[in-house]
């Protein structure tokens, strides 16, 4: 009798083990599909991350291409072009900013704010300026920016770039490859020559985020000198009048860096 009970007892034993392997194996089963279907997810979600980021990418270099052409389109001759002050803006109340540090002077509309100084860049924004976002809808903004040798080192290495800032423009090219692969995003690209404050300068353009922005490069003492305005698409002809009205008022001075 004991040993029938002993048997039965045993049997219960290994029935119990044999249920609680089975729960175990289709535990594991089951945790071992939730854990593919998410490996399974996270590849879905990973190839969709990469191919938004391609896309965007893909139309960011598109968005530049197309920029780049409707600017050669629109491009002017090389021949060096003296910018000068026109009789469509009147600029006999405008403020004047002097730099004694950077050696240079320069004009602007006397309802535009100085906006802030951090060196060596200076900001003057038009009072009607606005944002919606990163993008600027209406106004403009002027800068200065100095870029000396610390900066960009190629200054130094080759000191014709501060004589004829197209070399120096050429160069962020060719040391990026944009020429042979599209950069996002790019350069700006060269739009025409110019003689400003009786230097070779040159004028270009770009696409940015917050709108376009035209850029005049001139340089003197191992330094160029970027007078650059951004502005909201619809005002590109006022404000690149401007430009060339503040551009026209622009000079170096005896002291600087």
């Amino acid at each position: 009798m004991r040993e029938g009970f002993q048997y039965i007892h045993n049997k219960i034993k290994v029935e119990i083990k044999i249920s609680t392997a089975k729960k175990r194996i289709n535990i594991n089963n089951m945790l071992t599909k939730k854990i593919w279907l998410i490996i399974g997810a996270f590849a879905i979600l990973s190839t969709g991350v990469v191919g938004v980021n391609a896309y965007l990418s893909k139309k960011a270099a598109s968005v530049a291409e197309n920029f780049k052409e409707e600017l050669l389109e629109g491009s002017t001759s090389t021949e060096l072009e003296v910018i000068s002050s026109t009789s469509e803006i009147d600029t006999s109340d405008w403020k004047t900013y002097r730099n004694e540090e950077y050696g240079f002077e320069i004009k602007y509309p006397p309802t535009w704010n100085l906006n802030s100084i951090a060196y060596p860049r200076i900001f003057m924004n038009s009072s009607n300026i606005k944002y919606i976002e990163e993008s600027i809808i209406e106004g403009a903004s002027l800068s200065i920016s100095i870029i000396g040798s610390i900066v960009d080192d190629s200054i130094t290495k080759n000191p014709k770039i501060v004589d004829d800032p197209k070399i120096w423009l050429d160069h962020l090219w060719k040391d990026n490859n944009c020429d042979e692969r599209p950069c996002v995003p790019p350069p700006p690209y060269f739009k025409n020559s110019l003689i400003v404050a009786g230097r070779k300068a040159v004028k270009a353009e770009e696409y940015t985020i917050p709108g376009p922005m035209i850029h005049v490069y001139v340089g003197r003492d191992e330094k160029i000198y970027d007078i650059s305005i951004l502005f909201s698409e619809k005002d590109k002809q006022n404000y690149e009048k401007i430009l060339d009205e503040v551009i026209s008022t622009f000079n170096f001075t005896n002291g600087g860096m």
